[in-house]
């Protein structure tokens, strides 16, 4: 069997399994149409453009989430400590005014505190909001688009190959590998079969430049998910929706929606939308997401957001996952290939970035009958070097155990 590795996909699932492959001894290959950068095609269907990039698992859909967001955690962790660029910690807000249950995640974040629990910290609210209930912690944030850059020097200075070239599905056999990952998002339709009916959420971000960091009396970046009563603002079809704020690299973002819909062959949208929305560089954005935003941080910061369109940014990006079925990390045969799928994270591809490339290796751990860990070649670069004991650690601690189970 050839031991090259070909990942398709160059987004945040491709290159963060493609590094992972790389730090743990395997010889790997991207291939992508597309990377992050200022060359990029402004397509909403290339959801690694368009992150808010906190690690929260929202919008997903896994019956292994207890697995794979501690161990992405674990992960950030060690670049946070190695002072990686672009990672920063927030104190964020998620809070709502009506009563929620606490999330099943909860047990595994970081300063976390029901806000009826909290001393001395400012709770976001809208001026006329009355009782609030939600929780507040310490969440990493990624800042967007340098933390994909400084994951493709990484992966580079790894020894890591990067093709920048369209795979199509008469390519696949064809490719210098044994094993292919896919991690093509949206795209997976396309190149394999899936039986599972695909779902997309389009999603609006408003950018503000040249804005100031929002802090707390402890000098604590702060950042928000605030939902109010549905009759202040809900999905098209009705249901709560969350405006959310975070302040990142000089600016503020801004977004919330969740419109549900299809796309065509050709990439049009075909679903719903707000019914009141605001122009912003050629985008009907829903009104709401100013609006709300506005008035908490006017309210909770004294600091607005100011009302001039032409001063903003907005960008569309399409959250993907299986409808039904949600995320796949999955191991099949096709194409005369191990084919292992890493795609439909939803809304939470960042988030669980980690965890899914560590799920990756076990499968492909599995298709190799590999039982132990090589001895790991050094690469005399001290974030490499962390991130390389530290996805050993996790992956030993974390998945090794269950290999013959999956």
């Amino acid at each position: 069997m050839n031991k090259r590795i070909i990942i398709i996909g160059g987004g945040v699932s491709g290159i963060t399994t493609a590094l992972t492959l790389q730090l743990l001894g395997f010889k790997t290959i991207v291939y992508a149409e597309h990377l992050v950068n200022d060359e990029a095609p402004e397509d909403p269907r290339f959801a690694s453009l368009y992150p808010a990039a906190s690690v929260i698992p929202h919008s997903i859909n896994s019956d292994e989430l207890d697995l794979l967001f501690p161990a992405s955690l674990q992960i950030f962790e060690i670049l946070k400590e190695k002072q990686f660029e672009s990672l920063v910690m927030h104190r964020h807000f998620e809070l709502f005014e009506f009563p929620t249950d606490l999330p099943a995640y909860a047990k595994y974040l970081h300063g976390f505190a029901e806000i009826d629990r909290t001393d001395d910290e400012i709770i976001p609210r809208r001026s006329s909001a009355g009782k609030c209930y939600g929780w507040v912690f310490d969440c990493f944030v990624t800042e967007w688009p340098a933390y994909m850059h400084h994951l493709y020097q990484l992966y580079k200075k790894s020894g890591g190959i990067i093709k920048q070239k369209k795979v199509d599905k008469n390519d696949i056999a064809s490719l210098p590998g044994d094993v292919v990952i896919n991690c093509s998002g949206m795209w997976s339709a396309e190149l394999f079969d899936d039986p599972a009916s695909q779902k997309f959420i389009r999603g609006h971000l408003v950018h503000l430049p040249d804005k100031p960091p929002v802090r707390d009396s402890k000098n604590r970046l702060c950042s928000y998910n605030y939902t109010p009563v549905k009759s202040e603002y809900a999905t098209p079809e009705g249901d709560p929706s969350d405006a959310y704020f975070y302040p990142v690299s000089g600016k503020w973002i801004l977004g919330g929606s969740r419109q549900t819909g299809s796309l065509s062959a050709d990439g049009t949208w075909q679903g719903t939308g707000h019914n009141e929305t605001i122009s912003i560089s050629g985008h009907q954005v829903p009104s709401a997401i100013l609006d709300l935003n506005n008035d908490i941080l006017e309210s909770s910061y004294g600091v607005t957001l100011g009302t001039n369109p032409a001063e903003m940014n907005a960008r569309i990006g399409y959250r993907h996952t299986r409808k039904n079925d949600g995320l796949r990390v999955t191991s099949v045969e096709a194409f005369n290939k191990k084919i292992i799928h890493n795609y439909g994270h939803g809304g939470a591809g960042v988030t669980i970035s980690w965890g899914c490339a560590l799920k990756v290796l076990q499968l492909l751990n599995n298709a190799l009958n590999i039982n132990d860990m090589k001895q790991l070649a050094s690469f005399g670069h001290p974030v490499l070097n962390g991130l390389q004991l530290q996805l050993q650690r996790v992956y030993w601690n974390n998945f090794h155990a269950s290999e013959s189970q999956s």
